[in-house]
């Protein structure tokens, strides 16, 4: 450990490095985000203790300034690699309030995965948001990218971006919707079980008509 003497003036007086050398540390920073629960009218809350929902954390692989990567290729999982913590990837669950923390973060390109949500819940598929960390320690967001959108960049969420700041911070699970009497989906059930109904009666009624002519 390098250690310093201050004078009375705030002047560094006397410096003594560790073997002769000082060294520097990587900027790091910390991410949070809160999971929020939506319901079948929309209204959104966030998750509670017993809603808990988990993350994973990824790495754009090969971040060493040899490969350029395209904004689709970005979103894509096959581009990141696995950020490990004791040899298993990095995750982290929301709290009581729904709040999800990633911490000491380095600088580099960063994913996360949903990797199950609340009973009852839809999990999102794939990378869900994608955030930089700069040489500085800074967090840099950067909003959802169109799947029919032709761009050469991604788009910065600027911290004056107030509705896209809200956006990126929350990732909002829907319930499961399950089909309703007189809808399309009860009618396609019903369709599917009269068929199935109908090929057991005629199996049935064929075994009975074989047994008959066997006696």
């Amino acid at each position: 450990m390098a250690t310093f003497t201050v004078g009375k003036d705030g002047v560094v007086k006397e410096l003594t490095p560790n073997n002769g050398k000082i060294i520097n540390y990587p900027n790091t920073a910390k991410i949070t985000f809160t999971k929020m629960l939506a319901s079948e009218k929309g209204a959104t809350r966030s998750a509670t203790k017993e809603e808990q929902a988990n993350f994973s954390l990824w790495r754009l692989k090969d971040e060493n300034g040899e490969t350029t990567y395209t904004p689709q290729q970005i979103y894509d999982e096959q581009y990141y690699e696995p950020v490990l913590m004791n040899d298993v990837t990095r995750t982290a669950t929301s709290d009581d309030k729904g709040n999800v923390l990633f911490d000491n973060l380095s600088p580099g390109f960063y994913a996360i995965k949903e990797e199950s949500a609340p009973s009852g819940y839809m999990k999102q598929k794939g990378i869900v948001r994608i955030f930089q960390v700069d040489a500085t320690g800074k967090v840099i967001k950067y909003a959802p990218l169109d799947d029919k959108a032709v761009t050469d960049k991604l788009v910065e969420i600027k911290e004056s971006d107030g509705d896209l700041q809200k956006a990126f911070n929350e990732i909002i699970n829907h319930q499961f919707v399950f089909p309703m009497t007189g809808g399309y989906g009860i009618a396609l059930f019903m369709t599917i079980g009269m068929t199935l109904m109908g090929f057991a009666y005629f199996t049935r009624c064929r075994k009975a008509g074989t047994a008959e002519n066997k006696s």
